[in-house]
């Protein structure tokens, strides 16, 4: 045959495929764990959003405006963990959330009581009216 056949090119190109495959495999490894990495990125991302988006609305006119919870929320730090910083800014979102949820409860009270101290009035009115329209009744 015009080709030799050489023993050692079959142990080279064996060594190569072995090489390669651990290539592959770690080629995967890097994907898998870049990708954890820009979920996590992102994660981070659209949480920093939504307590942008919640500072916003606290700050709308009309509603009163904690500094305190501003300043803590804006002062968190941008570097280290970006898993704890992750947690930092959920739980300033949950405190947010509390905040005006308990903003909303006291709102649905006062305009309850308002009602209450309204249809009061009201009734005593219509009371009074009726004892104005008796009383002209009776002169008849």
């Amino acid at each position: 045959s015009s080709k030799q056949y050489d023993p050692d090119f079959a142990s080279t190109r064996e060594s190569v495929l072995q090489v390669l495959g651990n290539l592959k495999a770690v080629h995967s490894y890097f994907d898998v764990f870049s990708t954890k990495t820009n979920q996590d990125d992102m994660e981070l991302e659209e949480a920093e959003l939504e307590l942008d988006i919640i500072q916003k609305e606290r700050a709308l006119p009309g509603q009163v405006e904690d500094s305190k919870d501003r300043n803590q929320i804006t002062s968190l730090p941008s570097s280290g963990k970006d898993v704890s910083r992750l947690q930092q800014i959920r739980e300033c979102i949950r405190t947010l959330e509390k905040s005006k949820l308990k903003e909303d409860i006291l709102a649905r009270r006062q305009k309850k009581l308002l009602i209450r101290h309204d249809r009061q009035k009201y009734l005593e009115e219509a009371a009074l009216r009726e004892a104005e329209i008796l009383q002209e009744l009776d002169r008849y």
